[in-house]
């Protein structure tokens, strides 16, 4: 009766849970049927509770699925608003459920087979936007204070107080001024938190969001540098359902690798808008392989981690910047003294190192420099056309391979 009275499906307990999760709990084939009439509800099987669980990982983890019961055996009930609309909304709703489950695997195709003029088009749109709708709670995340957060605080402070210090000569002013700046940014991102909690502030809200981007981007950045994705995820865990966007573009009987070629383009722009170009373009140079695990593990050369050889290599340029401009270890020609002859030594044993780190990867360096200077999607048009034939294999398995590199990185 509720439900008949248009009540609000969505609405939330202080622990998140909307009716959807204690129907699940519950184990009420009933009340979660009812629920799920409207097919736009169906959005709410994924979306998180504040422990992380959603209504469909909480129906999986049992051997007996509500959900299956449910959509394998009702059919689904038009209303009077999709009949008069020609079905677009149930059709759009239906299709968007389906494409929703997170257990899928990539790539899926789905063919749409109508008459001239029967409004695939708008049906397209429309289910873009009931696809965007299901995924709402996944692209609006919040600005919280993490590991990630405090130490890229901590390196910008330290950052700022090493310039200070070079340009005056003065180390104490360049100590205050790191730990002034690091207290400084703290406060003010607290106040974001705060402010954005409890007070209903357009321009903070918009602030957090941006924050919140960005930092997503740049440990996604980090993960793709340092780390090794895994092949083995938790069940238990809330998989987030994103959905990425290109242009319609119809596939011909003539031309067909030409339009296919398009779609990939298409494609691949859209994945380097989402997940930011260099995250995209350092993944095809870098290539990650997966790991027998059930979470990023870090990449290791001779059981060292990656990200402690970066983390040493910076500390010896910034080690070599400061005998350079301080010591007279780089000048060979003075005259040596007990200070002079162990900065001199530091300073060989770190160009040395540096050296032979750089000489190790310069193939790698190469490769990104390349990578971030010339785009990925006129390196395929460019190869498309050369290779192109209608009797050419090399085309399909072309194509194919850049498909699969797409799906690995997504």
């Amino acid at each position: 009766m509720l439900v008949e009275k248009k009540c609000k499906v969505s609405a939330a307990d202080k622990k998140g849970d909307t009716a959807l999760h204690i129907a699940m709990r519950a184990r009420s084939k009933a009340i979660v049927e009812i629920l799920l009439r409207n097919p736009k509800n169906s959005q709410l099987l994924y979306r998180p509770n504040r422990a992380g669980e959603t209504p469909y990982n909480i129906d999986s983890n049992h051997q007996k699925s509500i959900l299956a019961q449910i959509f394998g055996a009702r059919r689904l009930n038009t209303n009077e608003d999709s009949e008069n609309r020609l079905g677009y909304d149930l059709y759009s709703s239906a299709l968007a459920d389906i494409l929703s489950e997170p257990s899928l695997n990539m790539p899926i195709s789905v063919g749409l087979y109508a008459k001239w003029g029967s409004g695939k088009s708008f049906l397209l749109k429309k289910l873009e936007n009931e696809m965007r709708s299901f995924a709402i709670q996944w692209i609006e995340p919040m600005f919280e204070f993490t590991k990630l957060v405090y130490l890229i605080i901590l390196l910008l402070s330290l950052m700022v107080g090493f310039v200070l210090a070079f340009s005056t000569k003065n180390w104490i002013s360049g100590a205050y001024l790191a730990v002034g700046t690091f207290l400084s940014v703290i406060v003010f991102l607290g106040g974001v938190i705060y402010f954005n909690k409890h007070y209903d502030l357009s321009w903070v809200y918009k602030l957090s969001l941006y924050l919140a981007n960005q930092l997503n981007s740049l440990r996604t950045l980090l993960f793709v540098i340092f780390c090794s994705p895994p092949a083995n995820k938790s069940d238990s865990d809330a998989d987030p359902v994103r959905f990425i966007f290109t242009e319609k573009t119809k596939v011909t009987s003539s031309g067909t690798q030409t339009s296919v070629l398009n779609i990939i383009t298409s494609l691949n722009i859209a994945v380097e808008k989402e997940f930011g170009l260099f995250t995209c373009r350092l993944y095809r140079v870098l290539k990650p392989k997966l790991v027998a695990s059930q979470w990023w593990k870090f990449r290791t050369i001779c059981c060292i981690p990656n990200f402690l050889i970066a983390i040493f290599l910076l500390l010896s340029l910034g080690g070599l910047i400061t005998l350079l401009l301080e010591t007279d270890a780089a000048n060979f020609y003075s005259e040596p003294n007990e200070y002079t002859t162990i900065f001199r030594s530091i300073f060989i044993g770190m160009l040395c190192i540096c050296g032979v780190v750089i000489s190790l990867n310069l193939y790698t360096f190469l490769r990104i420099i390349k990578t971030l200077i010339f785009s990925h999607q006129r390196r395929i048009a460019g190869s498309f056309l050369r290779i192109a034939s209608p009797k050419n294999e090399n085309c399909i398995s072309s194509l194919k391979k850049e498909v699969d590199t797409i799906v690995q990185m997504v």
